[in-house]
């Protein structure tokens, strides 16, 4: 919590009291490979300001995660952007491999505004009794997991998955190909996301990109000799150190 305060405080840039009207404007865009809620999470526990101002937390006026409403597709605003690229258990998908309790909606998400409570994850969001010793599953978070990833890269359809995997990359490789500055923060570069994540790197050859890593000066030699990356600034610590 305490690093990611600091780069909110980064992000929002000065108080002001437009911040009702919505995110401020900003160059920051992020995208993570978590899975967890921790961004959100932190974004409305320093910002209150912001994040009590009645607008969808997750929506395009907001954190802009590709959910325009509270049932929605997908579609990403101009401006700045929260990309799960492995989903988030903040949402979940309802498609045709699933029950579908609202007719026509890929995707709901459970808490459009996180500022007064935490909502519980519990068992009773995923699954619900039907009168056996077994529950009978009811929804499923919107995890995409790199198996599901590489599967509806490779042309597999029948994941629920597809539709989000295919949005949120779309929309990554736009913004690493307008930056001017990325900083890689705590990955490894490992298997088996190494090589979307360099592909996206590529696509933005003149970049400054800063490795926040206590490995950071390995990690670029590999970087540079293996995969051509160019423009690689090692930073030997741990984020928020």
């Amino acid at each position: 919590m305490r690093a990611f305060k600091s780069y909110w405080h980064d992000v929002v840039g000065s108080y002001s009291q437009n911040w009702r009207g919505g995110f401020p404007n900003t160059l920051h865009r992020l995208v993570t490979f978590n899975y967890d809620r921790i961004v959100e999470l932190s974004f409305s526990r320093y910002f209150p300001e912001i994040a009590k101002n009645g607008m969808d937390l997750y929506g395009p006026r907001m954190l802009n995660t590709g959910f325009s409403g509270w049932r929605s597709g997908l579609k990403f605003e101009d401006g700045f952007c929260d990309l799960k690229l492995h989903g988030t258990v903040g949402v979940m998908p309802i498609g045709r491999n699933e029950v579908a309790y609202a007719f026509g909606d890929r995707f709901f998400h459970y808490a459009p505004d996180l500022s007064s409570e935490k909502p519980a994850i519990t068992d009773e969001l995923y699954f619900e009794a039907d009168g056996t010793d077994l529950p009978k599953r009811k929804l499923i978070p919107l995890i995409a997991f790199p198996v599901d990833k590489q599967h509806v890269e490779s042309g597999g359809q029948e994941y629920n998955f597809k539709e989000y995997i295919d949005a949120v990359g779309k929309k990554a490789r736009e913004i690493f190909r307008q930056a001017d500055r990325i900083e890689i923060i705590g990955y490894s570069f490992r298997a088996p996301d190494k090589k979307w994540l360099v592909s996206l790197l590529r696509s933005a050859p003149e970049a400054k990109k800063l490795i926040v890593n206590p490995h950071a000066k390995s990690i670029c030699e590999e970087l540079e000799h293996h995969d051509g990356l160019t423009n690689l600034v090692p930073i030997e610590r741990r984020w928020g150190d």
